[in-house]
């Protein structure tokens, strides 16, 4: 809570050895840039420098992502110009002087709270914000002047008070705790004035005294935040029958129930293992609106220290649907929390059916929105090339001992799936050849890492074998990994295997894999033959930086768009925001190219036949990225066009 938000008491809004892998969302790798933020007077389409010591602060652009910036650059690019442009504008003053405020700027806000107080259809808002920012700057005789003549018009104003109290702290400690007494008489439960009065007795009297004022402030009329420290007072005293009581009587002088007051409530009874009374007090009174996710966390706690997962899985529902960024990461890491403990993960013991999938398209042309349309004409003569689904191991793979074990997925996991991928993609869009990808999958549902190489006896018969098979094996027992890439041609079995070896890192996974793609390129044009093909450019290889979050963004579309194809609604997926999040990022980052549009839209298409809930979340965000960043003009932009709208329908209509 800001300071004025304290002051005014304002509530924010704030065989193989096989693993079977369920879906797990990963933050992208390319950065995110600064766009367009609310009331910016000059668009910022990226973050400036930023001094090695210049302190950061943290924001959130248009599109809800949180970017980083320097303070001093926020200061003169972003809060200068906005004051300069609301001056005449008292509600978007006032919150620009107030955030301010509560960001340390009250040296530059001094001049704006003057022509706030001299402006403020609220007069004691606009006098209490000037009194706090010359308070700040240490100008107290100065915020004394003022608050009193704010008084003068306004006597029975609790803010006033309170901040004229604070103008009196040292030279009339007498007169400021009268003043603040005065204030509370008026609003019982202001927070800032009764945590100063607190502090300013405990310093006299100690611990007694404390107890004394707030039990003096507990019976003024409608008071219930008083209440509340006596109550932690009982609680650390043993005393859960009399604290209940106490908790009791502060929510029957409180309606609506206040924020703050469940807040405290629940976070004192959660963190001292009374999780039972926390919900049965804070359950029946929680409001969305009202509280938010400062009590839906404490709730969310309780729930999962109880075993209550479907009653936190549908408060956390609510939650997302509030579509506030600054929640993002707090209800991500809870969604994680309850997929941990919904999953049983571990050896499996049953038995598991698995099939090889065929993809024969890049996994954003798949579907019911045409996006096959833009993929270059192959001949029936064309030649067929196959990329297995790569098998992989870590050293700690070895103690797995045969066994069968289902885990989330890691990243060995997703680069296994990431990197044939996009091998196929890139072979069917610059040559002549067909390709597919080969997926092995349990029909249980979840993909499959196995930690002993792939081979063709595995894959099921097939009548028309293709050209080139290529199986891939990740070595991730040390750093940098070792992929071993084996070429066979089933269609001569006297040719012997091609075999070649790449080095890879995460951390240069573009260039590793463009590396791997270039040789790859040249060794099967020798064996087949291949024709070169020029690719349009709004279908390009991405950009060196945006690779690394392609490849996890063509990964997690696979696992929605399989996702959405179960006979039944499935578990499958995990953390699925986090999933369109990053399928954002990506396009956003590559906001002219168009194969991360196509998979974004694509997906979103998946997911609107299992959650549209999910789809409409992202229904805004998704149209802004298509006015603000729309797509070069192309039979490609208008696929999408018309795609964005079938989407838009399917989720409002699921």
């Amino acid at each position: 809570m800001s300071i004025l938000d304290r002051i005014l008491g304002r509530t924010p809004t704030t065989t193989p050895q096989i693993t079977a892998q369920p879906p797990k969302a990963q933050p992208t790798n390319a950065p995110a840039p600064l766009a367009n933020l609310p009331g910016v007077a000059k668009p910022v389409t990226a973050p400036p420098p930023v001094a090695a010591s210049e302190p950061l602060m943290r924001v959130y652009d248009q599109f809800g992502r949180a970017v980083s910036i320097g303070r001093e650059t926020w200061r003169k690019d972003v809060l200068l110009p906005n004051l300069a442009a609301n001056r005449d504008k008292p509600e978007e003053l006032y919150n620009l002087v107030a955030n301010a405020l509560n960001d340390g700027f009250a040296a530059d806000v001094v001049e704006s709270a003057r022509i706030l107080a001299a402006n403020d259809p609220h007069p004691p808002r606009g006098t209490t914000a000037l009194g706090v920012a010359l308070l700040l700057t240490g100008d107290v005789a100065g915020a004394r002047q003022v608050l009193e003549q704010g008084l003068a018009r306004f006597p029975d104003d609790p803010y006033l008070l309170t901040q004229l109290a604070r103008a009196f702290e040292h030279t009339d400690p007498a007169r400021a705790e009268e003043l603040v007494w005065r204030a509370l008489a008026l609003a019982p439960n202001e927070e800032f004035a009764l945590n100063w009065l607190v502090g300013t007795v405990h310093a006299k009297g100690g611990d007694p005294a404390v107890q004394a004022a707030y039990a003096r402030a507990a019976e003024l009329p409608g008071s219930w935040r008083a209440l509340l420290w006596l109550a932690r007072s009982a609680l650390d005293a043993a005393d859960l029958a009399g604290a209940t009581r106490l908790y009791e009587e502060a929510l029957d002088r409180a309606t609506p129930v206040p924020g703050d007051l469940l807040m405290q409530l629940s976070g004192d009874l959660g963190n001292r293992g009374h999780t039972q009374l926390l919900v049965q007090l804070t359950r029946p009174r929680f409001d969305l609106e009202a509280h938010g996710l400062a009590v839906g966390n404490n709730l969310l706690r309780a729930y999962v220290e109880l075993g209550m997962l479907a009653e936190a899985r549908s408060l956390l529902e609510q939650l997302y649907s509030k579509q506030r960024p600054d929640w993002r990461e707090h209800l991500m890491a809870w969604e994680q929390k309850l997929d941990d403990a919904q999953k049983r993960y571990g050896e499996v013991s049953a038995p598991i059916e698995l099939v090889v999938m065929k993809l024969e398209q890049p996994v954003w042309s798949r579907g019911v929105l045409n996006f096959e349309n833009v993929l270059p004409v192959k001949t029936a003569s064309a030649p067929r090339i196959q990329f297995v689904c790569a098998s992989g191991e870590a050293a700690a793979d070895a103690r797995a001992d045969g066994k069968v074990v289902s885990q989330p997925t890691n990243e060995i996991g997703r680069i296994s799936r990431a990197l044939p991928m996009f091998l196929a993609e890139e072979i069917y869009l610059r040559t002549s050849a067909r390709s597919a990808f080969l997926l092995p999958w349990m029909k249980q549902g979840g993909f499959i890492l196995s930690a002993k190489p792939w081979t063709r006896a595995f894959l099921p018969q097939d009548q028309s074998p293709p050209d080139v098979l290529m199986f891939m094996h990740i070595d991730a027992a040390h750093s940098p990994w070792l992929l071993r890439v084996t070429l066979e041609q089933p269609t001569r079995p006297e040719a012997r295997p091609v075999l070649l070896e790449q080095a890879f890192e995460l951390r240069s996974a573009a260039q590793d894999a463009l590396t791997l793609l270039n040789d790859i390129i040249t060794r099967v044009t020798i064996l087949l033959a291949l024709r070169k093909e020029d690719v349009a450019p709004e279908l390009a290889t991405p950009g060196n930086d945006l690779i690394p979050g392609y490849l996890t963004a063509i990964e997690q579309a696979l696992a929605v768009g399989l996702a959405a194809r179960m006979p039944a609604p499935s578990p499958l997926l995990y953390q699925e925001r986090a999933i369109f999040d990053h399928l954002f990022d990506v396009a956003l980052y590559g906001d002219e190219q168009l194969r991360p549009r196509m998979l974004l839209v694509n997906t979103l298409e998946n997911e609107s036949r299992r959650r549209p809930d999910i789809v409409r979340e992202f229904l805004e965000k998704l149209m802004m990225l298509q006015q603000k960043h729309p797509l070069p003009a192309g039979p490609g932009a208008n696929l999408v066009a018309k795609a964005v709208q079938i989407v838009t329908e399917k989720a409002n209509a699921g």
